[in-house]
Order: C-alpha cells, then sequence, then structure tokens
C-alpha cells in the first residue's frame, strides 16, 4: 500500500475550490454587514457541506453523494445570502433600469 501512496504528489496541496469560495462568500457578507454572530451556526453547517464537497470530488462511485452534498451546499448558501440584507442586488438594480421596472423599494 506504502507503495501506491508514492504515485499522489504530496507536496502539493488538496484542491478545496467549494471551501474557498465558500469563504470567499461569507467574508464578502461579513465585510458588507449581513452576517451576525447569531448567523455562527448556518455559517458552520456551509463550511462543512463544501469541505465533504471537496472530500467527494471525483470519489468513484460516491457521485450520489457529492450531488446531495453540493445540492446542499446551494441551498446553504442561498439562505446564507438572504440574512440581513434587501431582496435585490446590483443585478436587480441593472435589470430594473434597462427594463424600466423597479424592484420594490427602488426608485424608477
Amino acid at each position: 500500500m506504502d507503495d501506491q501512496l508514492g504515485l499522489f504528489d504530496r507536496s502539493r496541496p488538496p484542491v478545496r475550490r467549494v471551501r474557498r469560495a465558500c469563504d470567499a462568500t461569507i467574508g464578502a457578507l461579513r465585510k458588507t454587514g449581513r452576517l451576525e454572530d447569531s448567523d455562527t451556526l448556518l455559517v458552520a453547517l456551509l463550511r462543512t457541506c463544501a469541505d465533504r464537497c471537496d472530500e467527494l470530488r471525483g470519489d468513484e462511485g460516491k457521485e450520489y453523494h457529492e450531488a446531495q452534498a453540493l445540492r446542499l451546499t446551494g441551498e446553504l448558501e442561498a439562505r446564507l445570502r438572504q440574512l440581513g440584507g434587501t431582496a435585490t442586488d446590483a443585478f436587480d438594480q441593472l435589470l430594473a433600469a434597462a427594463t424600466g421596472t423597479a424592484p420594490p423599494g427602488h426608485p424608477a
């Protein structure tokens, strides 16, 4: 078994795309004041799911588990984005300006 472990390059850190993106999103939400201390559990759940997605990525026979982890991560991320902020974002405002329909609470 030790012979097979030598096939993998141990000098390179594992790719953690989902976790990096998760942490970037959390950082941006904190920076804009949309996350509070009371959101800690949701943040921890999202980070745990992101870690699991990264661990399962490419594991043969684990496609179902990876899909479920990705689905749950997406749902948690969507809930996190809804915390403490307005229901609209810059894209909504741009679309409203282009179509002439403003989102609720915004001048036309």
